[in-house]
């Protein structure tokens, strides 16, 4: 009888422990999730996220600014001082004049870094004699005027607006605008004006102009 018990009990707890084995091998094949883990299978999203709002960071531009090469800046401003001081010239040929100024610090610059050529001394002596010629002076810079056109030794200026248009887009006409209110403030100092005054592209700040150019 004992034998029997026993090998009832035996028979009768076999099958129980091997529930308590099948369940805990189970539990070792599927462990749960560790909190580090759960993080790292989060991390793909929270990047993807990050990634959208930089995105729209960079999309999003100040109203007030504007990325423009610095040469088209200089022309459409001296051709705006040269209308200021020159009234009775056309458009037209101010901004022929202030192409010129743009392409003569354009010259100087190219030759200061070295990326023009400097000429010799009796080609640079005869050039000089050219431009004391000139019947404009706009920001202290002689110029040389022929039938509405501005030249630069031989070369003429472009005076197409089409082309400086191109360079602003839609904000021409509010940088233009603004460069020309600026002016209006120097009236009756138009002599102190005279006397202030290249390509990688940077940022224009609009509201930057207002303070740095009009007068107090």
């Amino acid at each position: 009888m004992v034998t029997t018990r026993q090998q009832a009990g035996g028979s009768a707890t076999k099958p129980g422990l091997r529930k308590e084995a099948t369940s805990e091998s189970t539990r070792k094949r599927k462990p749960s999730a560790t909190p580090t883990e759960s993080k790292k299978r989060k991390t793909p999203t929270t990047t993807a996220k990050n990634s959208q709002a930089a995105k729209k960071t960079k999309s999003e531009k100040p109203e007030n600014e504007i990325t423009i090469n610095r040469a088209p800046v200089l022309k459409l401003w001296s051709a705006c001082v040269a209308q200021f001081q020159y009234p009775s010239l056309s458009w037209s040929t101010c901004l022929s004049a202030g192409s010129a100024i743009s392409s003569i610090c354009a010259t100087s610059k190219g030759k200061s870094i070295g990326a023009i050529e400097t000429h010799d001394e009796g080609e640079k002596k005869t050039k000089k004699k050219q431009s004391d010629t000139g019947n404009l002076q706009v920001m202290q810079f002689k110029l040389k005027a022929k039938d509405g056109i501005v030249y630069v030794g031989d070369k003429k200026e472009s005076s197409s607006e089409e082309l400086l248009k191109k360079k602003f887009g839609d904000s021409y006409d509010e940088v233009k605008s603004i460069f020309e209110k600026a002016l209006q403030t120097w009236k009756g100092h138009e002599d102190e004006l005279e006397k202030r005054g290249w390509g990688r592209k940077g940022v224009l700040d609009l509201e930057m102009v207002k303070s740095a150019v009009t007068k107090e």
